[in-house]
């Protein structure tokens, strides 16, 4: 039997001892002792988490942030002094695929921008949905 089957949740703690929801924590019950809340807690059966998608996406928006900004350090790197060495029809060419990387230097620096404000609003979302509920 799991815990929050066997034990009695009201809104308000009367005088009678027993489990209440917590006020500060979504999903846990606090004991209630008869005259004051307890250290104790549990976890209610069933209880979800209320904003998973929320999370989930500024976690993969940060990881792709990370990501895309390691590329555009890389790629960066790589292009400052990739046709440096080279001379006559291979320094064209060279600056025809630097002209490429450089596009796409530029547009993992941007995914980075765009990724961090993704992760970072989802976040703020998140943090305002649980103050709003206390």
């Amino acid at each position: 039997m799991a815990i929050g089957d066997s034990l009695t949740t009201v809104n308000a703690p009367s005088g009678q001892p027993g489990w209440y929801p917590d006020h500060e924590t979504d999903g846990v019950l606090r004991y209630w002792d008869g005259t004051d809340w307890t250290s104790r807690t549990a976890r209610i059966s069933g209880a979800r988490r209320r904003h998973p998608t929320a999370t989930a996406v500024s976690t993969i928006a940060f990881i792709l942030a990370g990501l895309a900004l390691v590329l555009f350090v890389v790629v960066s790197s790589a292009v400052s002094d990739m046709c440096t060495a080279t001379s006559g029809a291979d320094y064209f060419s060279c600056e025809a695929t630097r002209g490429w990387w450089v596009s796409t230097a530029i547009v993992s620096g941007w995914a980075v921008g765009i990724l961090l404000i993704v992760g970072i609003a989802t976040r703020v979302y998140v943090w305002r949905a649980r103050r709003s509920r206390h």
